[in-house]
């Protein structure tokens, strides 16, 4: 079991580019969105949580565009996915590089040009344009940058308190973004995924919510059929079958949780999982497994208690500390994804990187899926560690209580940090009790250091340095305290001693108030003759003042001069202003009427060209009256010619000659009015009334057998049938009969035919793995070949043979195996060895190549050659529903045309490795079988249907002709001729043409070219048949 199925469920995880084979629902949404891209070179691509906004990115959008089926912006592109993490801009700059955006570089060359790169990013907003233009625009396709989990780039708001320069460089990346894609004629295009709850942090940055309202693509819920495919698609692709009660059942338990999708894909993988380690070996994948792992209610918590029992007690802490790196809740308390450096994570968790792996390889396990980066990418200290989605944070019921612990000491930490600010600005205190016993037993506790603290802010040395601080001011109150309660004491033993030696105090001081005394009277005798000064000083005063009063009556004689001669002057200003002004007012005056003159002349002008605008337009619209008069004359007749069809074949078995004259007629109008004249029902008639007129044997030809034919090949005027009983049929195109053959030996089951057109050599395949040849020449030109009755080549059924050349035969069988067979020596040999792993379907060849395809819907290429057919390399086909059932070799356009057991038929492009076409609706069920001729296709269906097909495009059919002809499965149609058609089934044989000219002919033929039938005419019959 472990062998033969593969998981195709990725868990938690997003699905990648090269998943798309497994990505089922939704192809509207891709079709939406690829549209969108196209008009808009800013696509935000919105969704909530778990609404899958990557995975539709990496395994819808992307896909789309490297196959060319996104219209309006080519078909050549270049795509580069990253996350802005911490630092945005080196990460755009690693991106070039990690997606060889530049091409291949060597190693020595990308660490100078990568310092260049981000060097001209950071310089200026047109940096991310310099380097399109400098380094990009050369390879003529189209660069598309998708920034993943934009998100993170809000995570800088925290930080921004305490730095400007993070705010800055978040400014610049987004700067970076919107001028890139500003200028609609440069090709580079630039996409986000971003969660619908942080689109009010977008309004934060300039520019940000105009590109967003006009690039938005808001992801819808998937309807219950989109679900319901995105369960079964996946299974169907593994190859496995899924019971319809427990489809109803997930569909049931999906519910409204805006997780849903993600805890869906987990529990499918647990399920697919659950079932392959089961016994029940070839049974569908039912209820019992689903319940079994928990469901969709449990299944995630179930999941991630398995895994973290596994560990040790010593590493449970340090998982502890892991998942918390990791994860944390912003500032609305969203629960938010932090991808993490592996060599940070191991210095925030102060543990060495020997011990943190170990634990990481548990959680990234493919049957867990619950870390990333996956498997496949081996660990160092430079890996990027993040969680698969946000929904494990809120499942996890561990996971949710070391977020809220997280959240509780960043909350303290946060605190902390405010209080110290403050503190160093003088504007609180240190801390007390209670905040500072709260603060000391949280860094008991948590042991935080420097580099945790470095998630929230760049503050922890003053932070810590605070902390201590406090600790020590508490310390030093409670010995002071200690120490005013022994000088308490020390105080009342001296009170005494202090009584006693007051009064002697009061003795000096007495002595001192005598002298007092003594000086108090020197100093009264020094006031008299400081006031008689004062009055000599005042006598002074007046005389300046009055001095002082003469100078200023002068000064202000010479002022009021001054101030005249100023007015003198303002008016002769005044006056030649005016005088300017005047001038002005005449010039613009002049300008005015200048104005008004041309402003006549262009009406006169405006009016004369309206006329003559409005004289052509009535030649047009009398031309365009004409043109379509003449259009409802054409449709008026194409009309009247199809109503004629429907009466035609309405009276065909009543009135056959007459339902011929009406079709001739309606034939003749449809080659006057139209130039489509491959209409269906002008066919379906025609034979119809061919049938009466001369009976069926004409356009086919039916043989009911009692065995059933596989395969047939034409060889020159014949066509050789082979029954499942070895029986042989020879049907000559010239005549158009059939002789039997002698039958293969002993009931030779035949289920593939092919044939050397030169030397006429037959080869038939059997279903236990045998070959057999038929020639028509020289008995004795094989006879290495002609002594052996039987050649045992597969063990299993022979599915397809074909020639390469004259004389190497290569055949598939359900063996898994490609074998090639030189018909001159004999000699066998295996020429898929190394990719035998599925059972293989189909085979066609081009000039130079062979192609296989097997069960997995996966191309083998080989590279033809006479000695042994070289393999070449694989290439998975991307099929919705079901597997390749039929190929065939389009040699018109260089393509191969593909059928698949779902009845699509599909166009593969071997040179540009893509899909250029895709039908859907003309089959319903297993293509059995193609063929080509020119620009015709040919299919086969077990629908009982065979069509015909035109194509004058790649990409889209002109026309196409289907008739049921069997009454019972078809397993092969192929070409005779342009025009005809055999094809062989169920106990039946048919011979058929779909040439309108001949059935045409062929009915004129039959009424003796009597087939004037006039307008009047045909409404007379009518109205006689319709009125009778």
């Amino acid at each position: 079991m472990e062998e033969k199925y593969f998981n195709p469920f990725p868990g938690l995880r997003p699905f990648e580019e090269d998943e798309e084979h497994l990505f089922f629902g939704r192809e509207t949404q891709i079709d939406q969105l690829s549209s969108k891209l196209s008009k808009n070179h800013f696509l935000a691509v919105i969704g909530a949580s778990g609404s899958g906004k990557s995975s539709l990115v990496k395994s819808g959008l992307i896909p789309v565009l490297h196959s060319g089926l996104c219209s309006g912006v080519g078909h050549g592109w270049r795509i580069g996915v990253f996350r802005p993490g911490d630092n945005p801009i080196k990460n755009l700059t690693e991106c070039f590089f990690a997606d060889e955006l530049l091409g291949d570089n060597p190693k020595d060359e990308q660490k100078s040009l990568s310092a260049i790169i981000e060097a001209t990013l950071r310089r200026s907003d047109f940096g991310l344009k310099n380097v399109h233009e400098q380094l990009l625009n050369h390879f003529e396709e189209n660069i598309l940058l998708v920034v993943d989990q934009f998100e993170e780039l809000f995570r800088f708001s925290n930080a921004e308190k305490q730095s400007k320069s993070v705010k800055r460089e978040a400014d610049a990346f987004i700067n970076l973004l919107l001028q890139a894609c500003s200028d609609s004629s440069k090709k580079l295009y630039i996409a986000i995924t971003m969660r619908s709850d942080f689109l009010g942090d977008c309004t934060a940055f300039r520019g940000l919510p105009e590109a967003i309202n006009q690039g938005q693509y808001l992801i819808p819920r998937m309807n219950r059929e989109e679900i319901k495919l995105a369960i079964t698609g996946p299974v169907a692709v593994a190859g496995v079958k899924i019971s319809s009660r427990l489809v109803t059942k997930l569909l049931n338990d999906v519910g409204d949780s805006p997780d849903h999708l993600p805890i869906l894909q987990h529990a499918l993988m647990r399920t697919f999982n659950q079932w392959k380690s089961s016994s029940a070996n070839g049974t569908s994948i039912d209820l019992i497994h689903y319940e079994s792992i928990g469901t969709m209610n449990s299944a995630l918590s179930q999941h991630a208690e398995e895994a973290f029992s596994i560990l040790k007690d010593d590493q449970t802490l340090i998982c502890e500390g892991l998942f918390k790196a990791l994860t944390e809740k912003g500032e609305s308390l969203r629960g938010i994804r932090r991808p993490t450096r592996l060599s940070s994570i191991c210095s925030i968790i102060d543990q060495p990187l020997g011990k943190v792996i170990p634990i990481i390889e548990v959680f990234r396990n493919p049957s867990v899926s619950f870390l990333m980066p996956p498997v496949e990418k081996e660990l160092d200290e430079n890996s990027i560690i993040d969680i698969s989605h946000e929904s494990l944070m809120r499942v996890w019921e561990r996971l949710i209580k070391w977020v809220n612990q997280e959240l509780e000491s960043s909350e303290i930490y946060l605190r902390l940090s405010d209080a110290s600010k403050f503190h160093s600005q003088g504007k609180s205190a240190l801390w007390r009790d209670p905040e500072l016993q709260l603060a000391l037993n949280w860094k008991k506790q948590n042991k935080p250091n420097k580099y945790w603290s470095e998630r929230y802010n760049y503050s922890y040395d003053q932070s810590m340095a605070f902390l201590q601080k406090s600790l020590d001011k508490k310390q030093e109150d409670e010995r002071e305290a200690l120490s005013k309660k022994k000088a308490a004491r020390k105080r009342t033993r001296m009170f005494f001693l202090l009584i006693s030696i007051g009064l002697v105090f009061s003795l000096i001081f007495a002595y001192q108030s005598y002298l007092s005394k003594q000086k108090a009277e020197i100093a009264e005798q020094q006031s008299i003759l400081l006031k008689e000064k004062a009055e000599i000083a005042a006598q002074k005063a007046k005389l300046a003042s009055k001095l002082a009063i003469e100078n200023e009556q002068k000064a202000n004689k010479q002022s009021q001069l001054a101030i005249k001669n100023a007015k003198l002057a303002i008016d002769q200003k005044n006056i030649a202003e005016r005088q300017r002004r005047n001038a002005k007012l005449s010039e613009q005056k002049a300008l005015k009427q200048k104005n008004i003159a041309q402003r006549e002349k262009r009406v006169a002008d405006s009016a004369k060209a309206i006329a003559e605008q409005q004289r052509i337009i009535a030649i047009e619209n009398k031309n365009k009256a004409l043109l379509a008069q003449k259009n409802a004359n054409k449709l008026k007749n194409i009309e009247q010619a199809k109503r004629w069809i429907v009466l035609a074949d309405k009276y065909v078995n009543v009135y056959p000659k007459f339902s011929g004259k009406l079709i001739v007629a309606a034939y003749d109008t449809l080659i006057k009015n139209t130039s489509n004249l491959e209409n269906t029902d002008v066919f379906s008639t025609m034979i119809n009334v061919v049938t009466k007129l001369r009976g069926s044997d004409h356009f086919s030809k039916s043989f009911i057998t009692d065995v059933n034919f596989r395969d047939l090949e034409l060889i020159n005027n014949q066509v050789i049938m082979a029954s499942s009983n070895g029986q042989l049929i020879n049907y000559n195109l010239l005549n158009k009969t059939k002789t039997y053959s002698e039958a293969l030996p002993n009931e030779f089951n035949v289920r593939a035919i092919s044939s050397s057109e030169k030397h006429q050599l037959i080869a038939f395949g059997s279903v236990n793995g045998e070959l057999v040849f038929r020639d028509y020449n020289d008995v004795n030109l094989f006879k290495n070949v002609s002594n052996k009755k039987r050649i045992k080549i597969h063990n299993g059924v022979v599915k397809d043979l074909c020639f390469i050349d004259d004389s190497n035969l290569v055949s598939i069988g359900f063996d898994s195996t490609v074998k090639q067979l030189n018909i001159k020596t004999g000699l066998i040999s295996v020429i898929n060895e190394g990719n035998i792993s599925s059972r293989l379907w189909a085979m066609t060849q081009s000039n130079t190549q062979l192609f296989v395809s097997n069960a997995k819907n996966e191309l083998l290429v080989f590279k033809k050659n006479k000695f042994k057919c070289q393999f070449q390399k694989i290439k998975s086909i991307n099929i919705e529903n079901g597997i390749i059932t039929a190929m065939k070799y389009f040699d018109a356009f260089n393509v191969i045309a593909i059928g698949t057991s779902s009845g699509e038929i599909l166009f593969y492009s071997p040179t540009y490795d893509n899909i250029v076409f895709s039908d859907k609706k003309t089959h319903n069920s297993l293509v059995s079988s193609i063929d080509q001729r020119e620009n015709l296709l040919l299919t086969s269906s077990y629908d009982k249907k065979v069509v015909s097909w035109y194509f004058s495009k790649v990409n889209k059919y002109d026309w196409q002709k289907g008739y049921l002809l069997h009454k019972d499965l078809i397993y092969n149609a192929k070409f005779v001729s342009d025009y005809d058609v055999l094809s062989v089934g169920e106990k039946e044989i048919n011979y058929w043409t779909f040439s309108l000219i001949d059935l045409y002919n062929e009915i004129k033929a039959n009424l003796k070219n009597d087939i004037s039938f006039t307008t009047e005419q045909i409404n007379k019959y009518e109205l006689f048949l319709t009125n009778p």
